[in-house]
């Protein structure tokens, strides 16, 4: 799979074509939402009476010390739940004091986890991600601990929006307006402006100036290179397809190409280098096993393989 036009008498205009593309989309975007949500680390309370709560607490976020992150025995709970973006029960014996603490929140009582017995920091991770809505990124962003659990939740966020949509627009019949964007091509810019701003939510993660557009398109052209992904995938998408029919090619290069592209920009952010043409198939085929999965062809994946630093 490449990044750009395969043919070569048309290699120069795509490429410009498609960087004026990305340079419009990206100025079009706004990013004032992203950029508030993520201004503040994220309160987190931890109820316990566990000796190992500390090292919970490190093990978890990845800091041990910060004035927004605390600790209080179960007796000891503030009245006022709601302040908190997470709040996570360490008890070992029972669930008792999780039962009570989610009852105490009221409506806030999906921002309550329980670590169970036997904890597993990266499961309760994934947990606690899954349901951040807003606070995803902001968890990320300031806890090294939530970086890699929470691009995991942005890119599998975005992937089944721009799939959902995809599947909207395939019928036009029962969905006039919407179906009418696809026979004029606005639902591919509508499919790659929300890759931006995911690629905007990945900048916050690993604590980039998100808030300089300019910075963005200077990260973001090496990943995405000459001319939108979708090209590429789009010619060679439906060979990894052995049930396409009807608009499930189009629904699946709209996941696995979201997928792809979250994945080739949270690496280059990790690591400062474009992912190799081996990452980018392998993203590729991770991502069409998740979307298998759900239509039940194959077992889920729950978690993408580890991400390897470009050779």
């Amino acid at each position: 799979m490449r990044f750009g036009p395969e043919k070569k008498d048309s290699g120069k205009g795509g490429k410009v074509a498609g960087a004026r593309q990305v340079v419009s989309l990206v100025r079009g975007v706004s990013i004032e939402e992203i950029e508030e949500a993520v201004r503040q680390p994220p309160r987190i309370l931890f109820v316990s009476r566990e000796p190992d709560v500390d090292e919970l607490v490190g093990d978890l976020t990845g800091m041990h010390r910060m004035p927004t992150l605390e600790i209080v025995d179960p007796d000891s709970v503030p009245n006022d739940l709601a302040q908190y973006d997470v709040i996570v029960v360490h008890s070992r014996s029972s669930n008792s004091d999780y039962l009570n603490v989610r009852k105490r929140a009221g409506v806030a009582g999906h921002r309550v986890f329980d670590t169970g017995q036997a904890v597993d920091v990266a499961e309760l991770r994934s947990r606690i991600v899954e349901h951040a809505g807003n606070t995803t990124a902001a968890l990320g962003r300031w806890y090294p601990g939530f970086r890699e659990a929470a691009a995991t939740a942005i890119i599998g966020e975005t992937s089944r929006a721009n799939a959902q949509f995809t599947l909207m627009t395939s019928v036009p019949s029962a969905i006039p307006v919407i179906g009418s964007l696809a026979m004029s091509g606005a639902d591919m810019i509508i499919l790659t402006k929300n890759q931006i701003l995911m690629a905007i939510k990945l900048a916050a993660v690993h604590g980039k100036p998100f808030g300089d557009k300019k910075a963005i398109l200077k990260d973001l052209m090496p990943v995405i290179g000459s001319g939108f992904l979708w090209r590429s995938l789009a010619r060679e998408g439906v060979a990894f397809l052995p049930f396409a029919a009807g608009a499930i090619p189009r629904i699946a290069i709209a996941f696995a190409g979201t997928y792809t592209t979250g994945r080739a920009i949270d690496t280059y952010y990790r690591f400062g280098k474009k992912p190799t043409k081996n990452q980018i198939d392998d993203y590729y085929r991770q991502g069409m096993a998740i979307l298998k999965a759900r239509f039940g062809k194959t077992k889920a994946v729950a978690e993408p393989e580890t991400v390897a630093p470009p050779g």
